[in-house]
């Protein structure tokens, strides 16, 4: 799948978002009314540099990045971070279990969201992939949202949410747009 390199005013937006640059692959995925960068879909494989000898003889090395879906606008972080704070994973969670049927659709989230995962990579990179060892590979391949193992877990609002925004149907996502007054940031006049 091809990704779309950001503009240099996403890439000075994202990085004074996160307060960091942004590490490895990525692309907006989504933007608030107001344009700037709300989520960011972010390639599962990272390359990075480790020293060997005393520093001397950098070898890249490949590892998994499992987070697929990144929030970054300040105004909803700060929102989802404030419904943590109140016990929203556990309330969500909570919620999630009291229906067969909210548990399935979670469960084909976090299945859609592998899927979306494994499938942003290219033809060659799946195949290497494929012959990473097997815990890289179940942690890229078969890893819902956020790299969770546990579907029936809400470990991370964030990323849960930042999925929701982006496919506009994760069930946690839904439910907290109904019990909650999550805005995004105004539209520019």
């Amino acid at each position: 799948e091809e990704w779309k390199l950001p503009s240099k005013e996403d890439l000075e937006t994202v990085t004074k978002q996160l307060g960091r640059p942004p590490k490895g692959i990525w692309e907006v995925s989504s933007r608030c009314p107001s344009g700037h960068p709300q989520t960011l879909r972010v390639h599962p494989l990272k390359k990075i540099t480790t020293a060997r000898g005393g520093g001397r003889g950098d070898k890249p090395k490949i590892i998994p990045h499992p987070t697929h879906y990144w929030l970054t606008c300040p105004k909803i972080v700060a929102q989802i971070g404030d419904i943590e704070r109140k016990d929203g994973c556990v309330r969500a969670k909570n919620w999630l279990l009291q229906d067969e049927e909210r548990t399935r659709d979670y469960k084909r989230n976090h299945l859609e969201y592998a899927a979306d995962r494994w499938h942003s990579m290219s033809k060659k990179e799946a195949e290497e992939t494929e012959n990473m060892p097997p815990a890289i590979l179940r942690r890229i391949k078969w890893s819902g949202i956020g790299g969770s193992a546990w579907w029936d877990n809400c470990k991370c609002l964030h990323q849960i949410y930042a999925h929701h925004l982006v496919r506009k149907n994760n069930i946690i996502g839904r439910w907290i747009d109904d019990n909650f007054d999550v805005c995004a940031c105004a539209k520019k006049d």
